[in-house]
């Protein structure tokens, strides 16, 4: 009895031991991306969604910027498939497989050097092939390397339609954009809450002023996405925009004018209360925390233009992170805390009055540009991992949510058709 309780604890831990281990350490200074080979069988007669789910897993792989996919025509012939030493020549280090049924997907992984079958779980074939192929490329992400994807993840954006901006959601790669809202109105700045379940922004409606009649007035509100419907969080005379939630999703800062020149407020979720948090002289918009919750960025014409700050939300210390360039805007800090990206302004008079996408050191040591000469970029939001960015640019005549990889590659255009801006990653 003893013993049989030894070898069944045995066999326990290391079945965990084995599930735990990462293969693919892409924080490490060696990372190297893997080649990966995918391919898929179909138990079925007719699985006319093999090629989509197929195309679509190995386009997110790819778009991690962890995985190099084997070419095809490096692909074995189809008999040869299941020698594993095939394999091994044709250059892959790792073969996913893709085994199909009526309603489940086996996804099989294996180390090609070794022979060894690391991943095998069953995945259901949800409604759409899109959101299968979606959980495919997770479990095999987070396996190999053991942190979480951005696969599942979406992103908020405002678009403008038949002239009104309204509140719009899509998949990480652009796909399945769908509209939120439907005001006649100007919907501004989204910001998802940590738990993906709200989107705060500012939209503006009409308010009468005494005195000067019926005015369009900027206010704060927190849409669900379950129930459909918003909250108003502030609506004083004035500007109430550029929302951020704290870390731990208890707080929102924002720019709060009260008729005065902007400064930054919190607004308590909990106790539903808003008090002073930056209050400089000049304005001081576009917050956001660091991921400690310790730390706060924001952009102040404290000293003349626009320049980055970033503050010790204990000790109130502020600490000037910009001196170059004419206008610096819309800093985030990454989910990594190492790096904060941003807006520049070089040369506001010159031909190519432009902006572009910069990353700076908290600590200032560096700063490098990740676009140059093509259109105003602006408006950049992290992906959860901090290996990605989303942002808005002009560069074709009008304005489209862009993709790009925090080391300068794998730029693309997400959307089309319609003038989208302020995009914001969820978590």
């Amino acid at each position: 009895m003893c013993r049989s309780f030894l070898i069944f604890v045995f066999f326990t831990v290391s079945s965990l031991y084995a599930s735990s281990r990462v293969y693919i350490n892409i924080g490490s200074p060696e990372f190297k991306r893997p080649i990966v080979a995918l391919y898929s069988k179909c138990s079925e007669v007719i699985c006319p969604e093999i090629k989509d789910i197929e195309s679509t897993t190995a386009s997110d792989l790819v778009s991690s910027n962890v995985f190099v996919m084997l070419p095809n025509k490096m692909m074995p012939d189809l008999e040869q498939r299941g020698d594993m030493m095939v394999w091994k020549i044709s250059g892959a280090e790792y073969l996913l497989l893709l085994d199909f049924t009526n309603s489940k997907v086996a996804v099989k992984v294996f180390n090609v050097n070794t022979s060894e079958e690391i991943l095998y779980e069953k995945v259901d074939r949800e409604d759409s092939y899109i959101d299968t192929s979606h959980n495919i490329s997770d479990l095999i992400f987070r396996r190999l390397t053991g942190e979480k994807s951005i696969f599942k993840s979406k992103i908020a954006l405002v678009c403008k339609k038949n002239g009104y901006k309204n509140l719009y959601m899509m998949d990480y790669d652009g796909k399945r954009m769908k509209q939120l809202t439907s005001f006649k109105s100007v919907i501004v700045s989204p910001a998802w809450s940590p738990d993906g379940k709200e989107i705060a922004y500012a939209r503006y409606e009409m308010k009468y002023y005494r005195g000067q009649g019926r005015m369009a007035n900027q206010n704060l509100y927190i849409y669900n996405l379950r129930s459909q419907r918003e909250r108003m969080i502030s609506g004083t005379t004035g500007q109430n925009s550029g929302p951020v939630w704290s870390p731990d999703g208890k707080q929102i800062a924002f720019t709060m004018s009260k008729g005065e020149s902007p400064n930054l407020y919190v607004y308590d979720l909990d106790k539903e209360e808003t008090k002073p948090l930056v209050q400089n002289p000049g304005i001081d918009v576009e917050p956001s925390y660091s991921p400690d919750g310790k730390w706060l960025v924001f952009s102040s014409s404290k000293t003349g233009n626009p320049e980055l700050y970033k503050m010790d939300l204990q000790t109130k210390q502020q600490t000037r992170l910009t001196y170059t360039r004419y206008y610096n805007s819309s800093p985030v800090w990454s989910p990594t805390g190492d790096t904060i990206a941003f807006a520049g302004l070089d040369n506001p008079f010159g031909k190519k009055a432009y902006f572009d996408i910069f990353l700076i050191d908290p600590s200032v040591t560096k700063i490098e540009r990740l676009t140059i000469d093509s259109g105003s970029n602006e408006d950049p939001s992290w992906s959860s991992d901090g290996r990605h960015l989303v942002y808005s640019s002009t560069r074709n005549k009008g304005s489209d949510i862009y993709f790009i990889n925090s080391d300068d590659t794998g730029e693309r255009r997400l959307t089309k058709d319609l003038m989208c801006y302020s995009p914001d990653w969820s978590k």
